[in-house]
């Protein structure tokens, strides 16, 4: 869980200041042609927030079996597709397949975990940055070591954010992790000036609880 800023590359927020929304390296915005959604759920103000950037620029492929469409989108919105299946460690690559300079965003509640290794190398050398959610980290301990270590073989972690709706912690190696985290990963070819991040989370003005009646979660080692 270590934290990194990454020279040139500042820290922007796309989506609804809540749950839902996530900070991005703003830099490296440019070069998403494909934005690929694992878990669409009530909110899609992330993808919207991108493509208000980059009007019709960037294709959207959404995949949630629990819900039947995007809220907030016209159904004509042509670079906006909406599947309705569930990914699984099955289909989870053919989801990326012929698919450059991708944008991967996952919320999948727990299923992250079955997707570990089931993603080529190959696949994840053409995702850009993602940007997720990982659940129960305390419950799950080894199958979040192993998912951050399959992740952190091509990408370098640029912001975290804990998920105050569960509002606890987990003690790992020494340190008081969120049990919900959402991850900010950049391709380490994007990362070559990579150093540990002085600065302190969460970030005011970027960062914002996911319920706002509760206080933000401490990330009390970062910045040290």
């Amino acid at each position: 869980f270590d934290i990194y800023d990454i020279g040139g590359l500042l820290r922007k927020r796309l989506g609804k200041n809540g749950d839902g929304g996530y900070v991005v390296p703003e830099g490296l915005l440019g070069k998403i042609e494909n934005c690929v959604t694992f878990g669409v759920g009530p909110d899609v103000s992330f993808e919207i927030s991108l493509d208000g950037i980059f009007p019709d620029k960037i294709h959207f492929d959404f995949y949630d079996h629990s819900v039947h469409g995007l809220p907030g989108v016209p159904e004509n919105k042509k670079n906006m597709v909406f599947h309705r299946e569930m990914v699984t460690p099955e289909n989870a690559e053919g989801t990326l397949s012929g698919k450059d300079n991708v944008l991967l965003k996952f919320d999948i509640e727990g299923a992250e975990y079955g997707l570990t290794d089931k993603i080529k190398d190959e696949t994840l050398d053409r995702v850009v940055f993602l940007v997720c959610e990982i659940h129960w980290v305390g419950e799950n301990r080894e199958k979040a070591q192993k998912i951050l270590s399959w992740l952190g073989k091509k990408f370098v972690l640029f912001h975290l954010h804990g998920n105050n709706n569960t509002n606890n912690y987990s003690d790992i190696d020494g340190r008081k992790i969120p049990n919900v985290v959402e991850l900010t990963l950049v391709n380490r070819k994007f990362a070559t000036e990579a150093e540990i991040s002085k600065e302190s989370f969460p970030i005011p003005g970027i960062d914002f609880p996911n319920a706002n009646w509760i206080p933000e979660m401490e990330i009390s080692w970062a910045g040290k």
